[in-house]
């Protein structure tokens, strides 16, 4: 259906998105590190992975499908957010920029279902 899902504007914010938490959390305490770090990176890769795989499947239902995990994956990451933020382990800015382009990217799923 979308065979260069490449082009698609929201995989794209979604890669960037998620090469921002990997660089994030590779401060996180080693604590964390099957922990929140595991939980977020996994989170932020299934959004860009999960559109990805649906443009690959072929049919407008599988599309939508795995979009809708894509946006799973958002709002996940979103409530590991905010944890990570209340535990100060990222700071506040860094927080309200990175939310700010979790809702971009949960509009770009919508529109894109």
């Amino acid at each position: 259906m979308y065979h260069n899902f490449k082009e698609l504007k929201v995989w794209q914010h979604a890669i960037e998105l998620a090469t921002q938490i990997y660089s994030a959390t590779a401060d996180f305490p080693n604590s964390e590190r099957f922990g929140l770090t595991d939980q977020m990176r996994r989170a932020s890769v299934s959004i860009s992975s999960n559109l990805a795989e649906g443009c690959g499947a072929g049919t407008a239902p599988q599309v939508v499908r795995f979009a809708n995990i894509a946006q799973g994956s958002a709002f996940e990451l979103e409530s590991q957010m905010i944890l990570a933020t209340r535990l100060r382990y990222i700071s506040e800015e860094f927080s309200e920029k990175i939310l700010t382009q979790l809702q971009h990217i949960q509009c770009l799923i919508s529109n894109f279902r």
